[in-house]
């Protein structure tokens, strides 16, 4: 259930049939509203893969858990790999569909600009609900080749994430890349 109405009407049904415990899926944007019932219920709420720090006290979810690693930790071991062993310059590829990849790419950007490194470009994409590219990339590949940057951070996701980094090696861009969950 993907859809705002469906999944709080889902949440709603399951918590009057007596659940004491919901299981959302890993993407806070698609269980907002659902884990928001469930919590205003007193339903305990596990996501088992968020990677944002969504799932909690700070959207007021004092029931909300997630068993996932958050972005921006994770984002800044990325930076600091990629800054120590890839080089001083990255070009961001900045999958917008989710909050997940866009709160990635900028604490990549946070850490990697302390460390004291540049971000040559940000080139943003976005992918459909089905997991594909929403278009082609080749004019963010372009800009991504003229860069010449030192690293490439890919955040993004299964479908279009590995479209992306397809579309990238497919025009010869050899530049290193990091990123997470993307292929």
């Amino acid at each position: 259930w993907s859809s705002d109405v469906c999944s709080s009407d889902l949440a709603t049904d399951l918590i009057a049939k007596g659940a004491k415990l919901l299981l959302v899926t890993c993407d806070y944007d698609i269980n907002a509203k659902s884990s928001q019932v469930a919590n205003d219920a007193g339903v305990l709420v596990v996501a088992p893969c968020v990677g944002s720090t969504a799932m909690g006290p700070d959207n007021g979810l004092d029931l909300g858990y997630s068993m996932g690693s958050a972005v921006p930790g994770e984002a800044a071991i990325m930076a600091e790999y990629a800054f120590e062993n890839l080089g001083q310059t990255a070009t961001l590829f900045k999958d917008m569909s989710i909050a997940y990849t866009t709160s990635q790419c900028d604490a990549f950007e946070a850490r990697y600009t302390e460390l004291g490194g540049t971000i040559k470009s940000v080139q943003q994409f976005n992918q459909t609900q089905a997991g594909a590219l929403d278009k082609p990339v080749t004019a963010q590949v372009a800009n991504a080749k003229k860069d010449g940057a030192g690293v490439i951070a890919l955040c993004s996701y299964p479908g279009g994430g590995a479209q992306a980094l397809a579309a990238i090696r497919n025009a010869g861009v050899k530049t290193p890349e990091i990123g997470r969950a993307h292929v």
